[in-house]
């Protein structure tokens, strides 16, 4: 249990840096802000690519994807204004 906490864990602190950036990141740059080794981001980054909760440019930097902004926008999920 504990192992799939950090999993959910590193998922969303990559979230977050993609998210604070503003613009494409570099998996590089994702490793540099969270500390970890490049083989452990490019799984997690994979992951949320595949998962369309990430998307790569053609320079393979990593942005927030469409599919994000879908889940937000369901019902009940928060992001409704109602």
């Amino acid at each position: 249990m504990a192992e799939e906490r950090d999993y959910l864990g590193r998922i969303l602190r990559v979230l977050d840096v993609v998210a604070a950036s503003g613009r494409a990141v570099s998996m590089s740059e994702i490793c540099r802000q969270m500390s970890l080794p490049m083989t452990t981001v490019h799984r997690l980054l994979v992951a949320l690519w595949k998962a369309g909760v990430l998307e790569r440019d053609a320079r393979r930097r990593y942005l927030m994807g469409r599919r994000l902004a879908v889940l937000s926008a369901a019902p009940g999920s928060g992001g409704d204004a109602a």
